[in-house]
């Protein structure tokens, strides 16, 4: 594979679609391993408590005073688990939602009207949607929105990694409390996605300044030569009057 990618990538522009390629399918990556350990604290934490629910409901069939120590810690420790499951945020969820959003329409528009991409047998693949009045080629008005979006979302992602990173749940266990029951699962999916925005935020900041670096391998300037411009020849013998 890599010997096919050696002998049909030989220009810069399709280099810089190589690496927008490998740019999406890295954050395509991001996204999917974030989403996948975000569903499995979810479903620990809930397993969790559902385990604690049920050996509540045990000790209350079988008759048990509940007055006594031992079921009254058990008691407590099953509620404060049933919490650290079901307590959300709808905040951390838009903030994930949204940035998934955004890094696949990233993906898109970057590979259909701007830098294109390559296949997986190694082609370089030009972007399909490009204007007429461009002469269906990738115009500076596509290749400056692409660049300035790349710059605004890394930093967008840099912003909402710093946040989520520090998210916590305040209010319902003291601190000896959250060192022996650990934390709540809505804050391990916060830093989760911390995580993965930091990531974007890398990937994406760098892939831009190399775009801005190769701009000019993407846009197809006009050569001055083509131009119909007339000049008027001056007469090199002509000698401006002196005023007296």
């Amino acid at each position: 594979m890599a010997k096919v990618l050696c002998e049909r990538i030989s220009s810069r522009r399709s280099l810089l679609a190589l690496g927008w390629s490998i740019t999406s399918i890295l954050a395509l990556g991001a996204l999917i391993t974030a989403a996948i350990m975000s569903a499995r604290i979810n479903s620990y934490y809930n397993n969790l408590a559902v385990l604690y629910s049920d050996d509540d409901n045990y000790y209350y069939n079988n008759g048990q005073n509940q007055e006594e120590s031992g079921s009254e810690d058990q008691n407590e420790e099953g509620y404060f688990n049933q919490n650290l499951a079901s307590i959300s945020s709808h905040s951390v969820a838009f903030a994930g939602l949204y940035t998934a959003c955004c890094s696949v329409a990233m993906s898109i528009f970057g590979s259909m009207s701007v830098v294109g991409f390559v296949s997986l047998t190694g082609n370089f693949i030009e972007p399909a949607w490009t204007r007429k009045e461009s002469g269906n080629k990738v115009g500076e008005k596509e290749l400056g929105i692409f660049i300035g979006a790349l710059f605004i979302f890394s930093n967008l992602c840099l912003v909402c990694a710093v946040v989520l990173g520090e998210f916590q749940i305040v209010g319902y266990l003291d601190e000896r409390q959250k060192e022996e029951l650990g934390s709540y699962a809505i804050e391990m999916i916060a830093t989760v996605l911390a995580i993965m925005c930091a990531f974007l935020g890398v990937i994406y900041f760098l892939y831009a300044i190399l775009l801005f670096a190769l701009k000019d391998v993407v846009v197809t300037t006009k050569n001055v030569d083509n131009y119909d411009i007339n000049y008027t020849k001056v007469d090199e013998s002509y000698k401006s009057p002196v005023l007296m």
